[in-house]
């Protein structure tokens, strides 16, 4: 039966009734359970580690203003990387944590890339302008 653990449904055609009570998890776009049901990978045994093979990538990109409802100066893309398994983050590795108009940084905990987009037709300059930073550790500076 298609459903996940939380009631949803993702099989295809009509939905096999009677449909069991449906929690508000937000199903398999936001609930790691439901989509860990929906991909059909089996869950991770307790006594070993889970060995990451099914991923989930959430992208979204940002038109960047320098004022609210201004034209569009730049673009970035934002990108977290976890195990569609065991819902584990992932972090990037070798990248500046803040936030620059000209190369990718990460947040803070590294579990979120965040990288300067330009349209292919754009000017190598466009989005230059834009005010960045960047994030040292303690004890630095």
């Amino acid at each position: 039966m298609p459903y996940t653990r939380h009631g949803h449904w993702y099989g295809s055609g009509t939905p096999v009734t009677p449909r069991p009570r449906v929690a508000r998890c937000g199903g398999s776009g936001l609930c790691r359970d439901c989509a860990l049901d929906a991909s059909g990978a089996a869950p991770a045994a307790p006594d070993r580690p889970c060995e990451h093979e099914v991923f989930q990538a959430e992208v979204a990109v940002n038109r960047l203003t320098k004022h609210e409802g201004g034209p569009v100066v730049g673009f970035r893309a934002d990108v977290r990387v976890r195990c569609a398994q065991c819902g584990e983050r992932f972090r990037w590795s070798g990248v500046p944590a803040g936030l620059l108009p000209d190369r990718p940084a990460v947040s803070v905990d590294g579990t979120e890339l965040r990288a300067p987009l330009r349209p292919a037709s754009a000017d190598p300059d466009f989005g230059l302008g834009l005010p960045g930073f960047t994030v040292r550790p303690g004890g630095q500076g």
